[in-house]
């Protein structure tokens, strides 16, 4: 009858179990792990980053057209904000807040087209009072 191979030798036969001169046993490395960081919390982030950065645009310069730049930009976060607090884990997102996303969208394109013809018009008027201190 046929002789059966001790467990630990048909181990070695695996391919990737093969001796290599110099080097023992050559088996894989290990899989790296990577943490991936969900999708809601890299929304909400970057919504915080830009509404941070278009505050502090704000403040900082004195052009209305860059504090009008600067507003949009912290429009921006709170738009990321909402789709990211829209999210639900395994369940379908929340429709409401990408509703509320698109309708500020249209309301601020439309209130910087606003902002834009009064501050050209504000400029051929001669241009923002001066405050007198």
């Amino acid at each position: 009858m046929g002789q059966v191979a001790h467990p630990r030798h048909r181990e070695r036969r695996h391919p990737r179990h093969r001796r290599h001169p110099g080097r023992g046993l050559c088996r894989r490395p290990s899989p790296r792990r990577y943490t991936v960081i969900p999708l809601q919390a890299l929304y909400g982030s970057a919504g915080v980053v830009l509404f941070v950065l278009g505050l502090w645009s704000f403040l900082v310069h004195a052009p209305l057209l860059r504090k009008l730049i600067a507003i949009n930009i912290m429009g921006s976060g709170v738009f990321h904000l909402l789709i990211a607090i829209a999210e639900r884990g395994t369940e379908p997102p929340d429709p409401v807040p990408h509703a509320l996303v698109l309708t500020g969208i249209v309301v601020a394109v439309s209130a910087t087209a606003l902002a834009l013809v009064f501050s050209r018009r504000l400029e051929d008027a001669g241009g923002p009072p001066e405050d007198e201190c």
